[in-house]
């Protein structure tokens, strides 16, 4: 499976399993954006989480395995949109160095 394929197949998990008013975009690379709209961190776990078990389901079979990692911030009227998408990906590259240990 090509990086393109790949990127394609995260793309469309993430399109299934997110709700019509959240939304879900290719930041950059090979990462991803996901906004859900008034939800709190447990729902935000729980589609991290069928993500997750979907991309699992499809590497059943395949030479080459994807791997997903989150990074998850919380709107706060208080804090720009900017700062929020910094707070993600940090937690995110949390995530990546706890997957490399």
């Amino acid at each position: 499976m090509a990086g393109d394929g790949v990127i394609k197949i995260v793309g469309q998990s993430i399109k299934r399993n997110i709700r019509k008013e959240d939304l879900g975009i290719r930041y950059g690379g090979d990462e991803f954006l996901i906004l859900l709209f008034n939800q709190d961190k447990r729902a935000a776990k729980k589609v991290i989480e069928r993500i997750r078990k979907e991309i699992n389901e499809l590497n059943a079979g395949q030479r080459i395995s994807i791997q997903i990692s989150a990074g998850v911030a919380y709107y706060n009227s208080l804090i720009n949109v900017g700062d929020i998408i910094k707070m993600a990906d940090r937690d995110l590259y949390k995530e990546k160095q706890m997957k490399k240990t």
